[in-house]
Formats: structure tokens, C-alpha cells, sequence
């Protein structure tokens, strides 16, 4: 259940009929804005800072919210055709401080830790005594003036090795009397009671009279403080842990539990019930602990009379990660049937959302089977994982690219669009079977299209890139997208195809590939003999390459002519008259030239390097370089690609797809992250508010550098993911995805495989004679 963080607000999940205008807005996910909205709200905690991390670590799980109520109309601005709140919100609208003291409780949100009650010396205590009809509960409370946080607890005594669950309330009045108001009698599922209970709703009026302490307890019925009706402050504290010995009684997730009565009891839970299946914390629970927890329970056959014999056998029955018990008393009756999962549409959500966690992470199934077998925890099978895979995850990833697409369709409308374009095969080697070609708009890093192809036999690679390529272009023009400039590595046929089919699209190739092939050449001559000297030139000559397509002012004869004059520089010549665009080096006069090796034209050295510099196809290329344009971007897309597409392992054609958009799902909500700053100084580190770096030894540079460190990667998207997948299996949302195995060869192999005894029979071993 939903409820809005400000202690006065009573709006909550599942009162859209009631409240249809009111949404719930999650903390944002900075410190300070965090801080500052706690501010706000006027609430007072113990240590504010402590609540500002506890609030920042449960940002993704999205377990803090406040209402819309709370934020005035210009907070908030359109985002395409939705309403969102701006980066910089703060609520402001906040009822009066005067809260009423009226009701059975008003509770404060707990720090992450409090003090146990017997830790603390309490002179004295007394007791509210809560009277539902026939059953009494002892509570017991602190009258110690504190300002804050006291403990109040629910006697379990009747229960053997159980603990006492824990609330921390104010410090107020105890209460002396109750008032009875609409009686009705209700059914009531609880996680101490194992049966039906009918109670009185309470209308609890608060005095300030104390009365002595009261020990009044029944052998037959204990309804827990977890039961009564609550306002809606109290769910916030639904985590807070007690210190204690035995087994821990936490709240129960009312949905997960099935009684053999709930065919003939009719009780409603809201929907929004099966909203939070995400965000609620799952457990790993020993079989022996939940069996021993389960022997606890009294036969609850009959409902008018009922049986109250003792549990005698328990049978479970395993589906995956859910675990169904089925309780028999002595008499052989059903006493009880309950689930470890809620189930839509008879699937246990565990295991979809298993399955969902381990592709959404880029994991690998073997890997985590293999780590829950070893680990013990119950699973599915592969085959299991695969009906997943293509009847829930594959449209739940499709769709939520189609809803990106929109969005970048809609960004590049209306303005001139220059893309940077790069490919990746699927595995190294010749046993490469696809391969994705990529493009990127150069103006916010975003990947805005890719394509897959495949490779066949009779397709050389040069043809799988230029049709990949080709493809994934043609699927921008067909939207009407401008797009002016396309930057690619140096492929002799993407040039020729832009040239002859899309003339007015100007294309240049990526400096850094281009510098990088340089690079490789200058080494390579710098190994031949009497060439050794080129080993010193080598960083000089690719910092001037770099500074030709940065300084030449988009001029083709210019950056010629820049990079010719790098032949006179290396021979201790500054001037070249030959030259038509540039005549004399930029620099200063050089201190300390008689150190310097130079280049002349009588060394060894200088024809090796004369043919690299006039190379015909280098000074074609040069031409297509003089927007300085740089694919480095790109290579970070194609790094996050390796976690959920790693090289090591083959993935079939709908497997590459998926895993492909959710890399570029995650690059697109990561973009141009800021560098980040020194939280928690420590005595090793800089101090507080200080940039980050960490020191890295480049194996090219052979020297210690510091690299800027960012900030963390944030992939708060995947929990909407793993939603629309719980969607599309409870029927809420609808997507029709097609699959493309069907459309794809099985392999690229020449020749076909033959039968497995075939293949046996030309068997042959060494060792075996």
C-alpha cells in the first residue's frame, strides 16, 4: 500500500475513485533535493541526515513518496503528453502544524535504528490496555518524557518461540477509555490468528489520564496491534525491525495468504496491491524455520465450531520459486493452504520476476541456476525461463523501446540532425553470426536506431556493414528525419553509398579512427630497421593529426596542407613556401633543438615516413575529417553492450534484439553523467565536495594518470520493465510483438548436419584402439 510521506496527509493507494487527481511522486534522487523536501514538510526527526540516507538508498524502490497534493501547478511541465514534475520541485503546500491529538495513534517516522526498551533505564512504565469485545491485549508504553521515539509492544506470549513485533510511537497520554461505534461483524486474516476472528470496529478517543499497569490475557484469542485499523502514517513503519530472540513475527502480505475459508468469506483488497509486487522486499526463508512456524497452527476446519487439532502433516508442493503448504490436523481435515507468492493468472510472480531480474541484469541463466543450486534456494528450469523470455520479457522490452522511439522521433523533428554511426560483431573471430550496426545523434549522445544483420557464407563482412548500415539509415529518412552529416569509420562502401545514393548528406569519418590507424602504421614502420627513431614522432605526429581537423575551419585544402607540413616540422624546418595554405609552423622558436632527433631527408627513416604521410588513401580520408567529428560515445555504448550481450556466450536472434535495446535503454538514461564528488571524506581522500579521480596505468601510455570518476549508473527503468511484465501477464497491458526466429537460417554453416549415429560411426580416438 501507498501513503504519502507527510504525517497529515491522509491520501493513500486505491482511492482514485474518491482522490482521481491525485499521484504519487517519488523523492528524487539527489541528497539535497532530498534533504530540502524533508525540510519542507516541517516534520521533525532525530537526525535528519540519517533520514536523508535512508530516504536517498530506497529512491529506486520507490518505497517514499509524496502526493501531487502537496506541489503547487507551476512545479510541474510537460514532457511530451505527460505531466511530470520539474527537476527542481519542492512541495510547499503543507496543512497547519496543529495537528489533532484525536485518534488511536500518531506516529512519527522511525530512525533506522532505536534504542531497545530494557536498554534504557525506564524508572517506571504503565500500560494501554486495547479492548476489541472478548479479547484484550496488554500494550505496553513509556511514560519517560522523551521527545521523540518510545516503543510500544505487542504481548506474543502465548505463542512459544516467537518474538515481539515493535512500533515506535510518540510519547503521549495512555489511553482510559473506548468508545464501541457502528458494530459490525468482519473477517479478519492476520499472521498470529489462523482462523476466523470477528471483531468490533473501535473508534478510540485519546485522554491524558494514566492508569496502572494491567496484565489481562486470554488463553483463547490474541489479535495482534497489527490488525487494528491504522492511519496512515503507521504503514511507513512497516520495516522497523526489533532485537530479539526466536522467530521473528514480521507483517504478512495479506494477498499471499489462502485459507481454506476464503471461498466462503469475501473479503476486498485493493489493486494496488499488485503495484507494489516490485518494489516489496523478498526474503530468503530456511525450510525448516517456516516449517516450524506452520506447526503452530490450530486446526481451523470448521468455522463454528472448530476442530483445533494439532498440525501433524505439512506437504509442500514446489512450482519454481513458489512454495504451496497444505496443513493437516489429526483428524485429517484441511487446516490450511498458503502460498510463499501472490499468483496472477495461476503464475506464481516470483518466478516472472526471477526470470525478468535475470535478463534485465544481463545475467546468464546457467549462472544464476548454477548459484541457486549451489546455494539451495528452489528455481525453474530453462525451458521455463525461455516461456518467460518470449511470451512476457521480449514484448515488455519491445514496448518500452517503442516508447523511447517516440520520444527520439519526436527530439529529432524540426532541427538538422548529425549522427555518428558504428557497427560490433556479436563474437571475435570467424565465428561471428550478427552483426549490429548502431547510430547515434551526435547532439545528446542518444542511440537513436540500430539493426541487426546476419552473416551468411556468401556475404563478406564489408557487405554485412554496408546493408546493415543502409537499412538502419533508411529507417530515419522514412520518418522525415533532417539529417545533414553522418560520421563512420573509414568503409570505402559506406562512403560510396552515401555519395551515390544521398548526396546531400555529407559524411565524414571519425578522427579517432583515423587517428588510430595512423597510429598503428608509425609503429609498425618504427620496428623496421634503421627506423627506430619514428618511436619519439610517434605521439607528436597524431597530436598534429588532431590539431589539422580541429583547426583547419572545415577547409579541405587547408588540412591538407597542415598535415603535409608535419615532412618540414620533423626536418627542423618551420618554413615551407611550397605549400599553398599554410606556410611557416605555429609554434614558437624550439628550446633545446640540438636534443632532438630529427628527420632529414638523408635518415634512414624519412621515405618510411613520407609514404605513410602521402598515403593516397590517407589524404582522401583527410578531407572527410575537417568537422572534427568523434564516435568516442559510441564506444561506451558498445562497452554496456558487453554486460548484457557479453561475446563469450551465443545468443539466438530474438535474445540479440532485447538485450540490445535494453544496453541502449541504459545508455540513454545515463548520458552525460556529471563527474562525482566526495561524499564520506576520509583521511586518504580529498575533502568534502571535492571531484573524484582514481589513478589508472594505461598500458598505451605506460604511465600513471588520473581518470575523472562519475557519477553511479542509474537503471531505475528495469522496475518499470519488470511492471509491464507483471502487466502483460495479468492482462492490464496488450502489446503484440512478433518474433524474427522464424525469419532467420538456424545456422551460417556450409553444409547441414548429419545424424548424431552417423557422425558417431566416423568417430575416432588415439587412445582408443
Amino acid at each position: 500500500m501507498i501513503y504519502c510521506f507527510v504525517k497529515a496527509c491522509s491520501h493513500k493507494g486505491g482511492q482514485k475513485h474518491i482522490y482521481p487527481d491525485i499521484v504519487f511522486h517519488s523523492f528524487p534522487h539527489d541528497m539535497d533535493l532530498i534533504r530540502n523536501w524533508l525540510m519542507q514538510t516541517g516534520q521533525k526527526f532525530i537526525n535528519l541526515e540519517e533520514m536523508v540516507q535512508k530516504i536517498y538508498g530506497g529512491v529506486k524502490a520507490n518505497i517514499y513518496r509524496i502526493c501531487s497534493a502537496h506541489f503547487t501547478s507551476d512545479q510541474y511541465i510537460m514532457k511530451g503528453s505527460r505531466r511530470v514534475l520539474s527537476p527542481n520541485a519542492v512541495p510547499t503546500i503543507f496543512p497547519s502544524s496543529e495537528t489533532s491529538t484525536s485518534g488511536l495513534y500518531q506516529i512519527n517516522v522511525p530512525a533506522p535504528k532505536r534504542k531497545r526498551v530494557e536498554d534504557d533505564n525506564i524508572p517506571s512504565t504503565t500500560s494501554t490496555v486495547v479492548r476489541i469485545m472478548r479479547r484484550l491485549v496488554t500494550v505496553s508504553t513509556q511514560t519517560d518524557l522523551k521527545m521523540w521515539n518510545t516503543d510500544a509492544s505487542v504481548n506474543t506470549d502465548y505463542w512459544s518461540n516467537t518474538k515481539d513485533k515493535g512500533i515506535q510511537v510518540n510519547t503521549m497520554g495512555t489511553q482510559s477509555g473506548l468508545k464501541e461505534k457502528n458494530v459490525k461483524q468482519r473477517q479478519v486474516l492476520n499472521d498470529h490468528y489462523y482462523g476466523p476472528i470477528s471483531f468490533t470496529p473501535l473508534e478510540a478517543v485519546m485522554e491524558t489520564e494514566s492508569v496502572c499497569k494491567t496484565e489481562t490475557k486470554e488463553e483463547m484469542d490474541i489479535l495482534p496491534i497489527s490488525e487494528l485499523p491504522l492511519p496512515a502514517s503507521i504503514e511507513q513503519l512497516r520495516h522497523v525491525q526489533d532485537v530479539s530472540f526466536g522467530i521473528k513475527v514480521e507483517h504478512a502480505d495479506r494477498k499471499s495468504l489462502t485459507f481454506s475459508s476464503l471461498s466462503e468469506t469475501s473479503i476486498n483488497f485493493t489493486n494496488t496491491e499488485e503495484k507494489t509486487y516490485v518494489s516489496q522486499r523478498k526474503y530468503i526463508v530456511f525450510e525448516d524455520n517456516i516449517t516450524q512456524l506452520l506447526h503452530h497452527v490450530k486446526c481451523q476446519f470448521n468455522d463454528n465450531s472448530p476442530c483445533n487439532k494439532p498440525i501433524v502433516n505439512i506437504e509442500k508442493n514446489v512450482e519454481g520459486t513458489m512454495v504451496t503448504f497444505t496443513l493437516r490436523c489429526l483428524d485429517d481435515h484441511v487446516a490450511m493452504k498458503w502460498s510463499t507468492q501472490p499468483v496472477l493468472k495461476k503464475a506464481p510472480v516470483g518466478n516472472l520476476m526471477m526470470a525478468a531480474s535475470i535478463l534485465f541484469s544481463g545475467s546468464s541463466f546457467t549462472k544464476v541456476k548454477e548459484l541457486f543450486d549451489l546455494f539451495g534456494v528452489e528455481s525453474f528450469g530453462k525451458s521455463s525461463y525461455y516461456k518467460y523470455q518470449q511470451n512476457y520479457l521480449f514484448p515488455a522490452i519491445h514496448r518500452r523501446w517503442s516508447l523511447e522511439k517516440k520520444e527520439i522521433d519526436e527530439d529529432l523533428k524540426g532541427r538538422a540532425v548529425v549522427l555518428a554511426g558504428d557497427g560490433q560483431f556479436d563474437c571475435t573471430g570467424h565465428s561471428a553470426k550478427y552483426f549490429v550496426y548502431s547510430l547515434q545523434d551526435q547532439y545528446n549522445d542518444k542511440i537513436v536506431d540500430f539493426h541487426i544483420e546476419e552473416l551468411c557464407p556468401d556475404k563478406p563482412s564489408v557487405v554485412v556493414k554496408k546493408t546493415a548500415f543502409e537499412k538502419c539509415l533508411e529507417n530515419l529518412l522514412k520518418k522525415n528525419v533532417d539529417v545533414r552529416v553522418v560520421a563512420t569509420d573509414r568503409p570505402i562502401s559506406i562512403r560510396k553509398f552515401l555519395s551515390t545514393t544521398y548526396p546531400e548528406i555529407e559524411h565524414q569519418v571519425d578522427v579517432w579512427h583515423l587517428a588510430k590507424s595512423v597510429s598503428k602504421q608509425l609503429v609498425a614502420a618504427s620496428k623496421k630497421r634503421g627506423c627506430s627513431d619514428l618511436k619519439t614522432w610517434i605521439t607528436p605526429i597524431i597530436n598534429h593529426l588532431l590539431w589539422c581537423a580541429q583547426s583547419c575551419e572545415q577547409d579541405q585544402d587547408k588540412i591538407l596542407d597542415k598535415w603535409k607540413s608535419v615532412m618540414f616540422h620533423i626536418a627542423n624546418k618551420h618554413t615551407f613556401p611550397s605549400l599553398k595554405h599554410y606556410k611557416k609552423c605555429g609554434h614558437g622558436p624550439i628550446e633545446n633543438s640540438d636534443n632532438i632527433v630529427w628527420i632529414n631527408s638523408r635518415h634512414r627513416a624519412h621515405e618510411t615516413l613520407q609514404k605513410i604521410i602521402f598515403n593516397p588513401r590517407l589524404l582522401k580520408d583527410l578531407k572527410h575529417v575537417t568537422r572534427f567529428c568523434h564516435t568516442g560515445s559510441l564506444e561506451v555504448f558498445h562497452n554496456k553492450v558487453l554486460k548484457y550481450r557479453p561475446k563469450t556466450l551465443s545468443y539466438d536472434i530474438d535474445a540479440m534484439d532485447a538485450r540490445t535495446i535494453l544496453a541502449i535503454l541504459s545508455h540513454n538514461h545515463n548520458i552525460r553523467r556529471e563527474q562525482a564528488t566526495i561524499k564520506v571524506p576520509t583521511r586518504y581522500s580529498d575533502s568534502l565536495g571535492e571531484k573524484r579521480f582514481r589513478s589508472v596505468f594505461p598500458k598505451q601510455q605506460k604511465d600513471w594518470i588520473a581518470k575523472p570518476v562519475l557519477e553511479a549508473v542509474v537503471d531505475d527503468h528495469l522496475y518499470d520493465l519488470i511492471q509491464d511484465a507483471l502487466d502483460l501477464l495479468s492482462g492490464e497491458i496488450t502489446f503484440h510483438w512478433a518474433s524474427k526466429s522464424s525469419h532467420v537460417p538456424e545456422n551460417v554453416l556450409t553444409k547441414e548436419r548429419p545424424p548424431k549415429k552417423d557422425i558417431l560411426a566416423k568417430h575416432m580416438s588415439r587412445f582408443n584402439r
